[in-house]
């Protein structure tokens, strides 16, 4: 089951009227989409198939799990897709997980496994097992093969089973149980989730049909032109691409410059999402007019000030401060205090900012 961006904004909206989420998170949010989207849902689809086994009361519509459509189910899955990166289970040897995977299913309690096959994530749900000799076999769901149970097979501590088509052994599995879990309708911690990412990553969320090209600081550069990534040297990273929308995700242990080419008469907003300390900021460009040839440049994806070449004649027109979004859930912070702490963290860091070259800019 694949997610659009579309339903991902769904869900933020959802998770905002809900009072899950806070608003100062939107971009953040938005960015980690290319993660969600590229491993499939595997993981909200067991742990929703797992809750509403145990409280049917759950489930959004009343009938069977197995004969629901996608959107009766797509705003659970989402949610619990998203947990993945907020919580952790028991990672173990398989031989001494089995112990406690039979306990859970002969209370009647499915069990959600994370392998990682070939180095890929994937979430399959125990719901029954049977002993024959020195074997056990694992009955499964498997959201790659949703319309049947699967059978996998345990011998001394290795679970045989495929990926791709092809044979391999799991020997560490990481255990969810799912009564531990939120329930569908509930408060979690997404800020701390999202921190767990964007400790990981820099985000960059350009709002436009614009070609971007990001350098770092050992020269290794994506290239998106003409609504293509025509290179990209960053293997762990994340890259999603609309007609009009750049959504791009960089490993944050590394420095970068982005320099962006109009390829035609518009308005670009430009977002870059990172985390400092304990929280994460946004640096928001607002309704920057460019034109064929326009070049917009940042020196940093941590720079306050965004650099424009109106009409591609390597002389800077136009200098743009940052809007600057500090993270402050307003859920648990007093009102007074996001007001006088936003005014510090804004006049602190305009003390810092610095003015740039076109020389510094182009060379880095």
């Amino acid at each position: 089951m694949g997610l659009s961006l579309d339903e991902h904004l769904t869900l933020l909206k959802k998770l905002e009227e809900k009072g899950l989420l806070d608003c100062t998170l939107e971009a953040p949010f938005i960015l980690i989409f290319p993660i969600l989207s590229a491993p499939g849902h595997c993981f909200g689809m067991a742990v929703s198939s797992s809750v509403y086994y145990i409280d049917p009361s759950l489930k959004p519509v009343q009938k069977d799990t197995y004969a629901m459509a996608k959107d009766d189910a797509l705003w659970d899955i989402d949610f619990y897709q998203f947990l993945a990166y907020g919580y952790s289970g028991s990672v173990q040897d398989l031989s001494s997980a089995l112990t406690e995977i039979k306990r859970l299913v002969d209370s009647g309690v499915p069990v959600i496994l994370s392998l990682a096959p070939s180095g890929v994530p994937h979430a399959i749900t125990v719901i029954g097992y049977h002993e024959e000799s020195d074997e056990t076999f694992l009955i499964v769901y498997d959201s790659n093969a949703a319309v049947y149970t699967r059978v996998y097979t345990i011998i001394d501590g290795n679970l045989l089973c495929e990926w791709k088509d092809k044979p391999i052994n799991v020997t560490k599995v990481e255990i969810f149980n799912p009564q531990t879990l939120p329930k569908p309708i509930s408060s979690i911690d997404f800020e701390n989730a999202l921190k767990r990412i964007f400790e990981l990553y820099f985000g960059i969320y350009i709002h436009c049909p614009i070609n971007v090209e990001i350098t770092s600081a050992e020269d290794m550069k994506l290239i998106v032109a003409n609504n293509t990534v025509i290179r990209n040297d960053f293997i762990d990273s994340y890259v999603y691409l609309t007609t009009n929308d750049r959504l791009i995700l960089l490993p944050a242990n590394r420095t970068y410059k982005v320099e962006a080419l109009g390829t035609e008469n518009g308005t670009t907003n430009i977002e870059c999402v990172f985390r400092t300390g304990d929280e994460i900021l946004t640096y928001k460009f607002e309704n920057i007019t460019t034109f064929n040839n326009t070049r917009l440049y940042l020196p940093s994806v941590k720079s306050e000030t965004l650099y424009i070449d109106l009409n591609g004649d390597e002389v800077i027109d136009q200098e743009l401060n940052a809007i600057i979004i500090p993270e402050f859930p307003s859920n648990i912070i007093w009102p007074w205090l996001i007001l006088t702490t936003l005014i510090a963290v804004i006049l602190w860091k305009k003390s810092k900012r610095r003015v740039y070259t076109l020389k510094k800019v182009l060379i880095g």
